[in-house]
C-alpha cells in the first residue's frame, strides 16, 4: 500500500486517482470502541450521499472529523482507502479547519467503488471506527460509424466507445426501416447488422440503453445501399509511355460500361470513361521508379463507391541500349532457362520465387518484382567471385555481385524466365572505384534487360552506381564460371 499525503487545501495535492494503482485487495479492520464519548473520542461522517454517483471526473468525496462532542477536529491525516475490482488507491489526506477533507472520485474506469476512511489518532484524540461507503462510476458513451453507405447482404458497423475506450461484450437495439435487431458488441466495441438485399435508402439507428454504470447513447442516419463494383488493374509494372487500364465490373459480374473512374497519378487529375468492355486507360509517360497510382468510381445510384490503388513500378531503359545492358534480341532464350552451377534451383529458391510472384500474371511484372526484391533485401557485401552461390545468399541476405547476380538468376530460371550472367573486366563506379563486375541479364518480351541489383539508385534496365560507358572485355555466361 502507497501513502500519500494530501492537503484539502491543496488542489493538486489532494487528488486521488486510479493511477496510484498498485494492488487489487485491501484489509481493513473496524475499530470497535465501547469507551464512553468524550473529548479525546473521534468520529468520522460522510458529508456525501452514501450510496454516492458519480462520472468518474473530479467530483469530490468530502468526509469530517469530528470529536466526541461534535467539535472539529483540524490538520489531522486520515487515511483514504479505495477499492474495486479494477483498481486500487491508496493515501492520506489532511482536515481542513473545519475538519472537512475530500478526495477527488477521478477514475477511469465504470463500476462500484468502495471508499474506507480512518482516522488512527493522535496524542490528543482516540483512532476512529472506519467508515466505508459505496461510490458509484458511470461513464457517458458515444456510438459513431465511419460508413455513410452500405452494401447489398453486407454487414453494416456502429461503434460505442466510453473516453476513448471501446465498449465491449454490450447489447445495442439497431433498426433498419424500423425493423428491429439485437446485437452484441465484440472486444472493439463493435457491433454490426446485416443490410436487406434490396438496393435502397434506408433510416438506421443503433441505441444503447442505460446499463450499470454506463450511460446511453444512440445514433440516427440515412444510409443509401448499393451494389458492389470492384477494379481490377492490369498490370503492376510496364514499361514507360506504356498503358495502364482499369477494369470497373459489379460484384455481380455485370461490366460496367461509360462509368467515369478518377485517376490519380503523380499529383495530376484525369477522368478516364469505361469503354464496352468496363476498362478506362492512362498513358504513363514518368520518370523510371515507383508511383501510387490511385484510381476511384464514385457512383451511379446503383452500383456503390470504389476505391483502389496500385503501386506500379515504370521502368525506362532508354539511354543504356548495348551489349550486355539492355539488348533486344529475338533468338531463342530457352537455354538460359536452365544451368545449375552457382544458381542451382534449390526448394528454398523456388518458394521465394513463388512468394515473390505469386500476384503476378505477366513474365515482365515478375521479373521487375524479383529484381526488386534481391535489389532490397539484400547486403551489399565486398570479396572476389562466387563465394556462398544463391541459396547462401538468400539465407545470409548478403553478398557481392556475383552472388546478388546468382540469387536474380536463380529466382528467375526458377519462375520460368530465362536469365543470364553479364561480366565486364573493368568498370568505372560512382566512387572513383576501377574494378571488374558481375550483373545478371533478365530475358522478357524480345529484351534483354540489365539487371544489377547491388545498388539502390538501380533499377531494371537501368544502371546508375556506375558509368555504363566505361566498361571493357565483357562476357555473357549462362552458368558463371568462377
Amino acid at each position: 500500500m502507497s501513502s500519500n499525503s494530501l492537503s484539502s487545501n491543496e488542489l493538486n495535492s489532494n487528488q486521488l486517482n486510479s493511477n496510484q494503482l498498485n494492488s487489487n485487495s485491501i484489509s481493513n479492520s473496524n475499530s470497535n470502541s465501547n469507551q464512553k464519548a468524550n473529548s479525546k473520542d473521534s468520529r468520522l461522517i460522510l458529508l456525501n450521499d452514501k450510496n454516492l454517483k458519480v462520472n468518474g471526473t473530479e467530483e469530490k468525496y468530502f468526509i469530517k472529523l469530528v470529536d466526541g462532542n461534535g467539535n472539529p477536529i483540524p490538520y489531522v491525516d486520515l487515511i483514504f482507502n479505495i477499492d474495486s475490482s479494477i483498481e486500487f488507491v491508496g493515501g492520506t489526506v489532511r482536515t481542513d479547519e473545519n475538519g472537512i477533507a475530500y478526495i477527488f472520485m477521478d477514475f477511469s474506469y465504470p463500476g462500484p467503488y468502495t471508499v474506507y476512511a480512518s482516522f488512527e489518532g493522535d496524542g490528543n484524540h482516540n483512532p476512529s471506527s472506519t467508515l466505508s461507503s459505496t461510490v458509484s462510476v458511470y461513464k457517458d458513451t458515444e456510438i459513431s460509424s465511419l460508413q455513410s453507405y452500405g452494401y447489398l447482404g453486407e454487414n453494416f458497423s456502429f461503434k460505442i466507445t466510453s473516453c476513448g475506450e471501446p465498449v465491449s461484450n454490450q447489447k445495442v437495439l439497431i433498426s433498419i426501416d424500423n425493423k428491429n435487431y439485437t446485437a452484441t458488441t465484440d472486444s472493439e466495441g463493435i457491433a454490426k447488422v446485416k443490410l436487406p438485399n434490396q438496393q435502397k435508402t434506408y433510416s438506421i439507428s443503433c441505441n444503447f440503453s442505460n446499463r450499470v454504470y454506463y450511460y446511453g447513447s444512440s445514433l440516427s442516419k440515412n444510409i443509401p445501399v448499393y451494389k458492389r463494383a470492384f477494379t481490377q488493374p492490369n498490370c503492376y509494372a510496364l514499361l514507360r509511355k506504356s498503358t495502364f487500364t482499369v477494369t470497373l465490373k459489379g460484384a455481380d459480374g455485370k461490366i460496367l460500361s461509360n462509368r467515369t473512374l478518377r485517376f490519380i497519378v503523380d499529383g495530376k487529375e484525369y477522368n478516364k470513361t469505361t469503354n464496352s468492355k468496363g476498362a478506362a486507360s492512362i498513358n504513363i509517360d514518368l520518370e523510371r521508379g515507383e508511383y501510387r497510382i490511385n484510381y476511384y468510381f464514385n457512383t451511379d445510384g446503383v452500383y456503390g463507391p470504389v476505391s483502389n490503388y496500385t503501386d506500379l513500378n515504370v521502368v525506362d531503359p532508354s539511354g543504356q541500349y548495348k551489349r550486355l545492358l539492355n539488348v533486344k534480341s529475338s533468338a531463342s532464350a530457352k537455354i538460359y532457362l536452365t544451368g545449375g552451377g552457382y544458381a542451382t534451383v534449390t526448394s528454398l529458391i523456388k518458394s521465394t520465387a513463388k512468394s515473390i510472384t505469386k500476384k503476378y500474371k505477366t513474365n515482365f511484372e515478375k521479373a521487375v518484382a524479383i529484381y526488386n526484391y534481391v535489389r532490397d533485401n539484400l547486403d551489399y557485401q565486398y570479396y572476389y567471385n562466387t563465394r556462398k552461390g544463391a541459396t547462401k545468399t538468400l539465407k545470409t541476405k548478403s553478398g557481392n555481385c556475383c552472388d546478388h547476380a546468382n540469387l536474380v538468376v536463380a529466382l528467375c530460371r526458377a519462375s520460368g524466365i530465362p536469365a543470364r550472367y553479364s561480366n565486364s573486366k573493368y568498370c568505372v563506379f560512382g566512387s572513383g572505384l576501377r574494378s571488374g563486375h558481375v550483373w545478371a541479364q533478365i530475358y522478357v518480351g524480345g529484351t534483354w534487360y540489365s539487371a544489377d541489383a547491388t545498388s539502390s539508385r538501380n533499377t531494371l534496365g537501368h544502371i546508375e552506381n556506375w558509368d555504363t560507358k566505361t566498361n571493357k572485355k565483357d562476357y555473357n555466361f549462362r552458368n558463371l564460371p568462377f
